[in-house]
């Protein structure tokens, strides 16, 4: 089966577009935002690399830390701590 030059073409455009779509959307989340910047962590881990990572954060210390307290608590049926096997 052969496959006329015009949609060829057309098929290998729109793949390359969406390739570059996909590129673009990969780096742009990875880029870290005025949001997460500001302190404000838009995943777990702060960013797709999982760094934890919080360069605006100068409250907490090692000097200051034993002084913090529970501003919350979440109560549940059963232990959640994590247990070794």
């Amino acid at each position: 089966m052969r496959i006329p030059m015009k949609n060829l073409d057309a098929s290998l455009s729109r793949a390359a577009l969406i390739g570059v779509l996909s590129l673009v959307m990969a780096l742009s989340a990875q880029s870290q935002s005025d949001e997460s910047r500001s302190g404000q962590w838009r995943i777990a881990g702060q960013n797709l690399s999982n760094s934890w990572s919080q360069p605006a954060e100068h409250s907490i210390s090692p000097a200051n830390v034993n002084g913090l307290t529970p501003k919350w608590v979440f109560t549940t049926a059963q232990d959640l701590r994590l247990r070794r096997r």
